[in-house]
């Protein structure tokens, strides 16, 4: 199945065919999971069915809202930290991205509108999620992701130009001192 969203063609495949049942089939998973990380290249109802569950149980839920789409406050309210970039963050805010101030000024207004933590991404790549689920501070979670950000951009490709561990842990001990 093919999208087209304001910036690309998305060619969904498999992920179009995530139902509700499949969800409802995962929810031990989701109960028992530290964290739970979504995007939107999966139905919407997916997600919100995903969301809820989590609510309930309390686990922790990170959203990257890719590709952009309106979402509803009642599902931001439900997400722990929500991950857009900066295209995302305008969709969602209506705010203009051009620099800093602007996130700063998006994540205010989704903040308002629920979602205790946002993180404009303002370049790609990440390891957030990593970094989270073992045990990391949010701040040190960050770091982490900004790393990891780093050295992906100075190779070629997507799926190639991700860090192994070995290489972030590296890149952090020779670039911050703690």
């Amino acid at each position: 199945m093919f999208r087209e969203t304001r910036e690309a063609l998305v060619a969904s495949g498999a992920n179009a065919g995530l139902a509700v049942s499949h969800v409802r089939q995962a929810r031990k998973a989701i109960e028992t999971a530290e964290i739970l990380l979504l995007q939107l290249e999966t139905p919407l109802r997916s997600v919100e069915a995903a969301v809820r569950i989590a609510a309930r149980c309390g686990t922790r839920v990170i959203l990257n809202p890719a590709p952009a789409r309106t979402l509803a406050d009642e599902l931001l309210r439900r997400v722990s930290i929500l991950t857009p970039n900066e295209s995302e963050a305008e969709m969602l805010t209506g705010i203009r991205q051009n620099g800093i101030a602007a996130a700063e000024k998006a994540a205010q207004q989704l903040r308002r509108r629920g979602v205790p933590t946002v993180i404009v991404t303002l370049g790609a790549g990440g390891a957030l999620a990593v970094a989270l689920t073992e045990g990391h501070s949010l701040a040190k979670a960050v770091q982490f992701a900004n790393a990891a950000a780093a050295i992906s951009v100075t190779r070629v490709g997507a799926q190639t130009s991700a860090p192994t561990r070995q290489s972030i842990d590296a890149f952090l001990r020779r670039c911050i001192r703690t």
